[in-house]
């Protein structure tokens, strides 16, 4: 289990106002830990802040300027950096440049220049690096870290470039680092168009939503839950993490699209003539696969995801005006 408290630690978070990153940043802030949020948009991060009624160092940082990246981490001294910052997950982002520079780079960067001799360092985890289910691909079978990857997509070949400088890094170094794979992560704060947000806006809006068919399983987790678990990775002892690890961060049980959407639709009052499934195609880079394998998260100390979508749902419910854009 993770060892020291959370409030002797000193966490920098690199993309503090994305999705999951505000939810990690106000589960770190409610634990008392010390936080510096870096985010290229301060004025979110400002009212981010004063929405939750927590007082924590804000940081200007483009994540691409990597001389910035460096003198800030190093000026923050930071116990552990965790690397929520990407490029990519939302379809308007389709520079191949900036999925490169932020996914692939990035990682390894943060890598080399976090030291390693101090004492600190030789106590616990220093860089936790967040990758992607879509960096395995078309890969069929049980998703195992060890096992084959077959990304397709830019995002996903560019996030497991960055996973892959993170592990070469970290093991050249002996750097107490590791990269959690996340999977369908749903929640407030969501990108519009995605799943969830389309869904709370039918149950605003009123009207039918077109969909695919929905028949692709996937591995569905609550961003509230996913912020648990890497807020306590926080502390992971040097001894329980080899460097530049892997481990999948999931509930290890998989529904379909149309499942997820029918049981979240129940919890909104959608009925069932407003869900148009079938009326769109479904994508070529759609994943099918096992459960996902968990026993690296679970030599860990850290516990399935819960797979509870309407619990899940109802928390989305309360936490949209915390956790959304205006």
């Amino acid at each position: 289990m993770p060892s020291d408290h959370p409030q002797n630690t000193h966490i920098l978070i690199l993309g503090a106002t994305g999705f999951v990153g505000r939810w990690v940043a106000h589960k770190a802030l409610q634990d008392g830990t010390r936080v510096t949020l870096c985010a290229r948009d301060l004025p979110r991060a400002q009212q981010l802040m004063k929405r939750w009624g927590h007082d924590a160092a804000l940081q200007c940082l483009d994540v691409s300027d990597f001389s910035a990246v460096k003198s800030t981490v190093l000026e923050s001294n930071p116990d552990l950096v965790i690397n929520l910052a990407g490029y990519g997950i939302d379809r308007s982002e389709c520079d191949e440049t900036l999925a490169h520079r932020i996914n692939a780079e990035l990682p390894g960067i943060l890598a080399e220049i976090l030291p390693t001799n101090t004492r600190k360092s030789e106590q616990r985890l220093r860089l936790l690096h967040i990758g992607s289910a879509l960096e395995y691909g078309e890969v069929a079978g049980d998703l195992s870290e060890s096992g084959p990857h077959d990304p397709t997509t830019l995002y996903g070949l560019t996030k497991k470039l960055g996973t892959d400088a993170v592990h070469s890094v970290a093991k050249d170094r002996s750097l107490c680092a590791m990269t959690a794979r996340l999977f369908t992560v749903y929640g407030a704060g969501e990108h519009s168009g995605r799943l969830l947000p389309e869904l709370l806006r039918i149950n605003h809006e009123g009207g039918a939503l077109e969909l695919t068919a929905g028949l692709q399983k996937r591995d569905f987790c609550h961003v509230k839950d996913v912020a648990q678990a890497l807020t306590a990775m926080a502390t992971l002892p040097q001894s329980s993490v080899a460097p530049g690890m892997v481990s999948n961060l999931a509930s290890g049980k998989l529904i379909t699209v149309r499942q997820f959407a029918e049981r979240a639709a129940s919890v909104l009052g959608i009925s069932d003539d407003q869900l148009r499934f079938g009326s769109l195609p479904t994508r070529q880079e759609e994943m099918e696969h096992q459960p996902v394998n968990l026993d690296r998260i679970h030599s860990l100390g850290i516990e399935s995801l819960s797979s509870d979508i309407e619990k899940g749902v109802r928390v989305a419910l309360e936490s949209q005006e915390l956790m959304t854009n205006d």
